[in-house]
């Protein structure tokens, strides 16, 4: 299938929500910071299925959750 056909079996809204925030932000933050949203796509991911469907959260997917967030934020104002 290769690159072109990447993608095309994901629902609406996955990595949708990175991939948009990439690009209109790299306008005004930068490459590099509006790559750090993408770090933020399974926490969004894992919070929306917890709050629309009903998925538990292992305690696993919150310490990662716990972890990725001081981590993003750290790197985003180091970048300033």
């Amino acid at each position: 299938m290769g690159t072109a056909g990447a993608g095309r079996d994901q629902g609406p809204g996955q990595h949708g929500g990175g991939a948009a925030a990439r690009e209109r932000g790299g306008d005004r933050a930068g490459p590099t910071q509006a790559g750090l949203l993408l770090y933020l796509e399974p926490l969004a991911g894992a919070a929306g299925a917890a709050a629309l469907l009903g998925e538990g959260l292992s305690p696993a997917t919150l310490a990662g959750g716990v972890l990725t967030m001081p981590g993003v934020g750290t790197a985003w104002l180091s970048r300033r």
